[in-house]
């Protein structure tokens, strides 16, 4: 029953030192990368890319906003790119 007692408080101690912590000022920013399709990150759609093949000759694209449809029926290749997930090789 003390075990029980002393349990509960030291867990009330900590929950009352610690409150809940404010958003990260980061993921924020992420945040607001996502939602304006012009921001900072998408900056980097339209580089050149590379898919590096052993044995056979290397494929040259480029990089693309993969939310968008705008591969135009090519491969798309992960990766290969800079910058956020979204971004990835077109090889047409």
């Amino acid at each position: 029953m003390k075990l029980t007692n002393i349990l509960l408080l030291a867990f009330t101690a900590l929950t009352i030192a610690n409150p809940i912590a404010e958003p990260n000022a980061d993921a924020e920013a992420a945040a607001a990368a996502i939602a304006d399709p012009n921001s900072e990150l998408d900056k980097r759609v339209g580089e050149d890319c590379k898919v590096v093949r052993r044995f056979r000759p290397d494929l040259e694209g480029t990089c693309v906003d993969t939310r968008k449809p705008n591969c135009g029926g090519g491969t798309i290749y992960t990766n290969r790119c800079p910058g956020p997930s979204w971004n990835r090789c077109c090889i047409t």
